[in-house]
């Protein structure tokens, strides 16, 4: 029951976000490989995303490779990003980042802190600094599945300082030791945008322990 449950939502997510592609197109897919030691761990990801109409049908592809070394509660990490959007014409971005984790765990529940510092190159030879900062909360349902709730701020200096806002919600169903899929909505609010964004997405995972 629980597994069809999950289903009906992740089908309704879709649903729902192909209803609303004439006023918001912002649909995000990405699947994700992580390989996990006791003190390492990698992961990659791709995702493709359909973002709003209101700024030209913007579509964006990614490639993301991070390494984290753990200790504890705690994990530092340094990654690579690749972006390339879609607009009017194409444009690329790479990222390069460094960040820290703190996981807090209680019964049946636990609550990550992420800090993240990027520096954004793109192809017009501009580079900016961008810092985010992330908490999400986890509260386990059942044995395969969790509610997840998640609060992120980016904020890029400059004279034109860019504050981004986003508040998301979703399930993570872990129905096979290795698969584990997260469907999800965000809400989104950029400074240089007039309107907030809706997303819906879906993640898919593989993961792999040593």
């Amino acid at each position: 029951m629980p597994r069809l449950v999950v289903l009906v939502i992740v089908f309704s997510a879709f649903s729902v976000a192909y209803s609303q592609r004439t006023l918001s197109e912002n649909i995000w897919t990405s699947l994700v490989f992580r390989y996990k030691t006791p003190r390492f761990q990698v992961t990659g990801d791709m995702g493709y995303r359909m973002c709003d109409n209101y700024i030209h049908s913007k579509r964006t592809i990614l490639a993301r490779l991070t390494i984290e070394k753990s200790f504890k509660n705690n994990s530092l990490g340094l990654g690579y990003a690749y972006f390339e959007h879609y607009i009017n014409s194409q444009s690329t971005e790479n990222r390069l980042f460094v960040e820290y984790s703190r996981q807090f765990d209680l019964e049946r529940r636990n609550f990550n802190l992420r800090l993240r510092n990027e520096l954004r190159t793109f192809n017009d030879r501009r580079t900016t600094n961008r810092i985010r900062i992330q908490g999400t909360f986890c509260r386990e349902l059942t044995k395969q599945i969790e509610a997840r709730l998640s609060s992120e701020i980016f904020y890029t200096p400059g004279k034109q300082a860019l504050i981004e806002q986003r508040y998301s919600t979703g399930l993570i169903w872990k129905f096979h030791q290795l698969f584990t899929i997260i469907p999800f909505y965000t809400l989104q609010w950029q400074s240089n945008v007039p309107y907030p964004q809706h997303i819906f997405g879906t993640q898919f995972q593989v993961s792999l322990e040593h």
